[in-house]
């Protein structure tokens, strides 16, 4: 069996030993006039993906729902969604929680693809116990029904 290799090498050895710093390098693809991409601008969609914890960044910001999708994940199925706030942030929440992935299945079956949000997220926060008994503070996010 062949194996192939592709090198993109657009800068000798020796101009690279030169290169200490982010600065260095970009003075040095100008004056060779290399053209460097900006990754947020050639991959994906422009969408940023939200950690879990930045969930709550979207309490009470209007937004459209522009699609979603259901996916079996290792702890059960969530939601993918993406959104953009009246802001034009362009972002992406997971939610496997019985909050928003729970409305989105009800939504879903009644046919709603897209939705404006105009009151953002709430979240109910609560003391949960697990099967051991041992309690902690915990937090589901709903698509806020306020106008």
């Amino acid at each position: 069996m062949s194996q192939s290799t592709v090198a993109v090498r657009t800068f000798t050895a020796d101009e690279l030993r030169t290169v200490e710093s982010l600065a260095d390098f970009q003075k040095l693809a100008a004056e060779r006039g290399v053209s460097v991409a900006n990754a947020a601008d050639v991959l994906g969609d422009g969408f940023e993906l939200y950690a879990t914890n930045e969930k709550a960044k979207l309490v009470g910001v209007p937004f459209v729902i522009i699609d979603y999708r259901f996916t079996e994940g290792d702890n059960g199925e969530f939601v993918t969604v993406r959104l953009m706030t009246n802001k034009n942030d362009k972002i992406i929440i997971n939610d496997g929680s019985t909050g928003i992935r729970d409305q989105l299945k009800a939504l879903h079956a009644n046919g709603v693809a897209s939705m404006y949000v105009p009151s953002g997220l709430r979240v109910s926060e609560y003391e949960y116990e697990d099967d051991k008994g041992e309690k902690s503070k915990a937090k589901t996010f709903y698509l806020s029904s306020s106008k």
